[in-house]
């Protein structure tokens, strides 16, 4: 359910702490072209706000 829920809102599934998440929540499979304007892919990483000082 909570990955239907972030298809639709165009976000990535939330996780518990300490697990880790897909970023590649929407297409797993981009094709690039010849062409300089299309031949490209843009994303945001948002900021962990889990991580703490020492963590792996």
């Amino acid at each position: 359910m909570q990955e239907l829920l972030a298809l639709r809102e165009d976000k990535p599934a939330a996780s518990l702490p300490g697990d880790t998440v897909d970023v590649w929540y929407d297409r797993k499979l981009y094709w690039l072209t010849d062409v300089p304007l299309a031949n490209k892919v843009t994303f945001e990483i948002p900021a962990d706000s889990n991580f703490k000082a020492k963590d792996a």
